[in-house]
This record gives structure tokens, C-alpha cells and sequence, in this order.
């Protein structure tokens, strides 16, 4: 499994004895950054922020944003007054259509303290930017190790699958995530206000909260080094696999 005894230990150990077979976590197993890093002068925008100052915003490869809702991310964004480096896919409905909702004038009003970046952005290498300082993310599993091994607390809004999940580590066990709070607006149908991406940013970026969010992350990426260091648990839980491979009789 691809998470951390010091992160996971007490889940992995549930499983375990749930199932009753051997489990290994050998993680947290990430994507070394990406050489693109200097394209579309995403580092030179970082370099030229203040450490910890910049909100990073991807929902990553499966989740498009709806017109609206990237609507209420922009109004709470340039109303919240953080940096931020925003990375948009184009929501269902048509090419280019993300671009028709950012060009109403939001690009040209928070462009001396905003990035946005249309399409794939190199997020291993952002989230270990020393200027990042928050994630604003859907939780899927990858984004959340990449995230925690950096040190950058989450501002947390799942989407499907297990993120919801995902989000509940993060928020209740873990103290490292704020949740995106939603409003039902009837019929089962649930929505994000501008106003709660603008707490949720302010607070994950200059809240004594997000502070302690913060200094906890940290706590978890030095726990995270260790374990895949020489004798740490991922790297002896790795070692226990092997060997049980190579006990195994060949048919």
C-alpha cells in the first residue's frame, strides 16, 4: 500500500487483521518533479513570491470544474487577496470555455499576485516550491502524498470515489486539512460559495490554523523521509515483501 506506517499505521493494521493476510506500506512512492517546471515561467513566478505565501489550486486528471464553479473559485480567489498558482482544465461543455469565464477581466485584476496555468501543471515540483504554502485539492490519493511529503497543509473539497474518505483523514485524524464547506441548495444538489473559498484560502495561507496546519504537515513529511530511508518502516516493510517472494516454492 502506498502510504506510511506513522501516517496510516492504525488503518494498516485494520486491514491486516480484517482480512487476514500480510500488508506492507511502503510508501509514500511519488513522481520525481518534472523537467517542465521551467516552461510557462511557472518557476521564475515562484521564485519571485514569498515563502509560503502561495495557494496551489489542481483538482487533478478526472475532475473538470463546472463554468460556475470555476466562477466562485476566481471570485474567491481574487476577493480572498492570496497568491495563488491555478491550474484549470476546461469543464464540461466545450474548449475554451474555462478561458471565456477567467477572461472577464479576473486575469488582468489579480495578475500581480496570480498564475494561472490552462491545462497540466508540474505539481510535484510546485508543492515542493518553497513558496508554496497551501493546496487547494479534490484528495485523491497521489495529490494527498504529494502534498503531505512537502509539508503543505490542504484546503480540502472532495469529489468522488474515495476522496470523501481521503478528506476525513485529513481533517478529523490527521489535523492537516480544512474542508471546503458546502450548502445544499435542494434536491440533493450541494454548492461552494465564493465567500468559502475566500475563508478557506485566508485561513490555510496567514491563519494561526493554518499555521498549526502547517507546522503538523511538516511533522508528517520528516516522518515520511524517514520511512523510506535505511531502516525506516516503509524500507523494512519493503524488505519483509522481498523476502517473502523469494520464499515462495515455484510450482
Amino acid at each position: 500500500m502506498n502510504t506510511f506506517e506513522e501516517m496510516e499505521g492504525e488503518f494498516v493494521d485494520h486491514v491486516q487483521s480484517s482480512f487476514g493476510v500480510p500488508v506492507w506500506s511502503i510508501g509514500p512512492v511519488l513522481s520525481s518533479p518534472s523537467g517542465d517546471f521551467e516552461e510557462g515561467g511557472v518557476k521564475d513566478w515562484l521564485d519571485h513570491r514569498d515563502v509560503g505565501s502561495v495557494v496551489y489550486i489542481n483538482f487533478g486528471s478526472e475532475i473538470s470544474l463546472s463554468g460556475e464553479q470555476i466562477k466562485v473559485v476566481a471570485e474567491g480567489l481574487e476577493a480572498s487577496g492570496q497568491c495563488f498558482l491555478w491550474a484549470v482544465k476546461n469543464p464540461p461543455g466545450g474548449e475554451g470555455l474555462q478561458i471565456a469565464v477567467l477572461q472577464q477581466g479576473f486575469r488582468e485584476r489579480a495578475a500581480d499576485r496570480g498564475l494561472v496555468v490552462t491545462g497540466w501543471a508540474p505539481q510535484q515540483a510546485i508543492l515542493s516550491h518553497p513558496s508554496t504554502g497551501g493546496f487547494l485539492s479534490h484528495c485523491g490519493w497521489n495529490s494527498t502524498l504529494e502534498s503531505i511529503s512537502n509539508g503543505i497543509p490542504i484546503l480540502a473539497w472532495p469529489f468522488q470515489h474515495d476522496q470523501p474518505f481521503v478528506k476525513k483523514l485529513l481533517v478529523e485524524e490527521l489535523r492537516v486539512a480544512e474542508e471546503v464547506k458546502r450548502e445544499a441548495v435542494g434536491n440533493g444538489v450541494f454548492t461552494v460559495t465564493s465567500a468559502e473559498i475566500e475563508r478557506g484560502v485566508k485561513l490555510i495561507i496567514e491563519g494561526k490554523e493554518g499555521r498549526d496546519m502547517r507546522r503538523r504537515a511538516c511533522d508528517l513529511k520528516d516522518a515520511a523521509i524517514q520511512a523510506v530511508g535505511e531502516g525506516g518502516s516503509s524500507f523494512t516493510n519493503l524488505q519483509k515483501f522481498v523476502s517473502l517472494i523469494h520464499n515462495i516454492p515455484i510450482k
